[in-house]
């Protein structure tokens, strides 16, 4: 009875094991990618579209992460993980000209304040390393 009892429960924790959806960061991060692309590449039909469709909540990824949340996420870590101040402002520049180009765009209008955001985490965090750095840059040798 104690083997039909173990080999059930291994087989149900096989089940269960396999039911459950995957964490996919590299599937979340490839769709965001192709976002930023979109947004470079100036392609704000496309992102129009996407915001329209991501919004169903039936729109997730494998993993279950809800498609709109990394549509949004997209913007903010673009800048906020950007090489430089200046990328990160070329970004928020470019969700500016998304919005003057659909000036009623609502999906423009978060993304601008999500990249927002962003920038002003990495100038705050920016603003840390250099507040903690005893030797300025510029006295480097």
């Amino acid at each position: 009875m104690n083997v039909f009892l173990a080999l059930f429960l291994l087989t149900a924790l096989a089940t269960v094991a396999k039911a459950e959806p995957q964490h996919d960061l590299q599937n979340n991060i490839d769709l965001a990618g192709s976002i930023l692309t979109e947004l470079r590449t100036g392609q704000f039909d496309v992102l129009e579209s996407q915001y329209r469709d991501f919004k169903n909540p039936g729109q997730i990824q494998a993993d279950g992460t809800p498609k709109s949340w990394i549509y949004f996420w997209t913007f903010s870590q673009a800048t906020l993980g950007a090489s430089s101040l200046e990328e990160a402002e070329a970004i928020t520049s470019k969700v500016r000209e998304w919005r003057q180009v659909k000036p009623n765009s609502v999906p423009a209008l978060l993304a601008l304040c999500d990249s927002l955001l962003g920038e002003c985490e990495k100038i705050r965090n920016q603003s840390i390393v250099k507040a903690q750095d005893p030797v300025p840059l510029k006295n480097r040798g």
